[in-house]
């Protein structure tokens, strides 16, 4: 389930820098800058290296204390400490799978899919089409405290699509995904490279250790201690984790 229009342009992200309160402060990310291609970039690096905060900063849940997220779409300004600008607008093109939710366990597994589609303005056959893609149709009445930890993952990362997002922001998604979670998740990652191959403007970016994922990947980025040690494509990447030592 993708939107995106026609374009070639890039995510770009300008000297982001986040501490988290401590004495000293830690610092997880530390002036970074990259480039996010269209299709499928896979964030790896050890525990620590502030992949998930780069994932939240991209997704807009996190105001880093300097440097700021530019998007190609031209009906919205950049993310950062530039300011705020257009947010709701820019958050309806965005879906995130966090590694550890927090859940309203008493709503079904469909019920939840329907508020969250209510909340968002997705279309009303959403619900339907994702409780099919997931797999997740014969557990539809089910409560989400009910479901599998297979199930849950897979109800996750439905909620994240409800709205067709142009950048799908995936932290560690297949962990804890079981069999048929795994097969959706590759066919909805090449559904991301296909388009952007055709021209789209979309883009999944996905922190994983999961070497399943590689084959799908346009371009691979290594972060270290909060900053950028190699970018590229995903055999390069490979060759940098003996190069790192990650």
């Amino acid at each position: 389930m993708i939107g995106g229009g026609r374009s070639a342009a890039v995510i770009a992200v300008e000297g982001l820098t986040v501490a988290y309160p401590g004495r000293p402060p830690r610092l997880a990310l530390q002036d970074l800058t990259l480039r996010i291609p269209p299709g499928v970039t896979l964030v790896r690096g050890p525990a620590g290296a502030g992949k998930s905060t780069l994932l939240r900063v991209l997704a807009t849940l996190l105001v880093p204390d300097r440097g700021r997220v530019r998007y190609p779409w031209p009906d919205c300004g950049p993310w950062g400490d530039a300011g705020p600008w257009h947010l709701p607008r820019l958050r309806t093109r965005i879906g995130y799978v966090p590694q550890d939710g927090r859940l309203d366990l008493s709503l079904t597994t469909a019920g939840g899919l329907e508020y969250l589609a209510a909340l968002r303005g997705a279309p009303g056959e959403a619900v339907a089409t994702l409780l099919a893609r997931w797999v997740l149709w014969p557990v539809r009445k089910r409560r989400l405290r009910e479901l599998s930890a297979g199930e849950l993952r897979r109800w996750l990362l439905a909620q994240s699509q409800l709205a067709a997002p142009d950048l799908w922001v995936l932290d560690e998604p297949s962990q804890g995904l079981d069999a048929a979670g795994l097969v959706t998740l590759r066919r909805e990652l090449a559904g991301y490279l296909q388009a952007a191959r055709s021209g789209r403007a979309v883009y999944a970016v996905v922190a994983t250790h999961d070497d399943r994922l590689d084959d799908l990947a346009t371009a691979t980025v290594w972060l270290e201690s909060g900053r950028l040690r190699l970018d590229g494509r995903p055999g390069e990447g490979r060759q940098g984790l003996d190069r790192w030592h990650l």
